[in-house]
């Protein structure tokens, strides 16, 4: 039997989708999505370093590929859980929700235009 593609995804390995709500994890993880800078950085650092799951989880338009960003880089970055990246988000004012969004949104624009860029050179 073949194994299910979603098992070699960077987010999966890494635990994202494990159960768990550990407080500290929490408290990081809102205190990196209120920094636009510091969650800029990492959510770009996130999609070079995880091209696969990046790959499956930014090309369809009809996921919540904003979701996937915040919870992918705290993942990534604070070995958070996406129960405890969604918890961190409920902590979260309304513009600081979002002032995250437009992150998200920066980051999969910029990976939008690498991914068109690197198919438009022969070989890639």
């Amino acid at each position: 039997m073949t194994e299910p593609i979603w098992r070699n995804w960077e987010d999966y390995m890494a635990g994202m989708f494990e159960a768990g709500a550990n407080p500290a994890h929490v408290t990081a993880a809102a205190a990196l999505l209120r920094d636009p800078d510091q969650f800029l950085e990492a959510a770009t650092e996130m999609v070079r370093e995880w091209p696969h799951a990046a790959f499956h989880n930014l090309r369809n338009m009809w996921t919540g590929r904003n979701a996937w960003v915040g919870q992918a880089t705290c993942c990534y970055s604070l070995d958070a859980t996406g129960v405890e990246t969604r918890l961190a988000w409920g902590t979260l004012s309304n513009e600081e929700q979002r002032q995250a969004n437009r992150v998200a949104v920066m980051v999969r624009e910029a990976w939008e235009v690498g991914r068109s860029h690197a198919q438009a050179i022969p070989g890639l």
